[in-house]
């Protein structure tokens, strides 16, 4: 995957500002961490690499990125190089570098979860929406008119063929993965099937914790602590997450007493009509609701506001 620098962009500059040496390594990092050899699964959440990419940069670059003024320079340096794959790599490595890219500003600019979800799901029309609308200039606009008049658009995770998502079906296992075909899925499932199988089991303890601090810097990660109920393998018993520290979690028995329970020592409680729950991915992530109907993989929700829909069993956890 080819990443232009943000000091040398093709042609316009895209609005990208001069970094001093440290921020030019904050940038580097990020870009490093995206090459898949660089990957970690604890920092794979939900198999987009800017989450990690980003996760293990403010790790490894904390003290300098604790101002909102580099923030803000390497968001912009960012917003340079996520524009110049989009109008220099006309193709999907391109398109999903750019992803990439916008998973990480959005992340330092304290994005709303929605925002990133409806981009990651919308296609290349959502994407370019993403970055037309915070570059000063207007090297984008032909691309994005052009796009304009399409529907949501995804891809088909075997052929890679490009369908409006109301044509694409989601695998019933993760719920996650699109197909274009029942032929496509069956071709692709000896090598989904073991990411399907992770993706269909409880998020771990550790992927809980990154998820709460990544959405932490939006503002809105509060909402994951002293509430999740997990189940023990050990004992088939529940409990309530109450704090989470790297791959270990205090949790809470029914009665009153704590727990420390260690990676891999949960899962996720089966879901059960009237239960409450929370929605954790998807666009609708930080939705709370009541379960109403189960159809088969499916959950129908009704949340406070008497409104309802439909979510796939991995999207969703059970709340205290």
């Amino acid at each position: 995957m080819h990443f232009p620098t943000a000091s040398t962009p093709k042609g316009c500059g895209h609005g990208a500002p001069h970094l001093n040496k440290n921020l030019q390594e904050v940038v580097q990092t990020f870009q490093s961490a995206l090459d898949p050899s660089c990957w970690h699964v604890k920092d794979n959440v939900g198999g987009i690499r800017g989450l990690g990419a980003m996760a293990s940069t403010l790790r490894k670059h904390g003290s300098v990125m604790a101002t909102e003024r580099n923030q803000e320079a390497v968001a912009s340096s960012l917003l340079a190089l996520g524009s110049n794959n989009i109008l220099n790599q006309d193709d999907e490595t391109g398109m999903s570098a750019a992803m990439d890219f916008a998973v990480g500003i959005w992340i330092l600019e304290n994005g709303p979860p929605r925002e990133i979800l409806d981009t990651s799901e919308g296609g290349d029309k959502s994407l370019i929406s993403f970055y037309q609308k915070r570059v000063p200039c207007d090297c984008l606009k032909e691309r994005h008119d052009q796009l304009k008049a399409e529907s949501k658009c995804g891809r088909c995770e075997y052929c890679h063929g490009k369908r409006e998502l109301s044509q694409l079906k989601l695998c019933g296992g993760c719920g996650i993965t699109h197909y274009c075909s029942v032929e496509c899925q069956k071709a692709e499932w000896p090598t989904h099937k073991d990411h399907c199988k992770e993706l269909e089991t409880s998020m771990s303890i550790k992927q809980f914790d990154f998820i709460r601090k990544v959405l932490a810097r939006a503002g809105c990660g509060k909402w994951f602590m002293e509430r999740v109920v997990v189940q023990l393998k050990k004992n088939n018993a529940q409990a309530v997450i109450k704090e989470i520290n790297g791959s270990n979690a205090i949790v809470e028995m029914k009665d009153g007493s704590t727990l420390t329970v260690r990676e891999g020592e949960d899962s996720m409680v089966p879901l059960q009509e009237h239960d409450a729950v929370l929605v954790i991915r998807s666009a609708d992530v930080g939705l709370e609701g009541e379960v109403v109907c189960i159809d088969g993989t499916d959950a129908i929700l009704k949340d406070t506001n008497e409104n309802f829909c439909i979510v796939g069993f991995v999207q969703v956890a059970k709340i205290a």
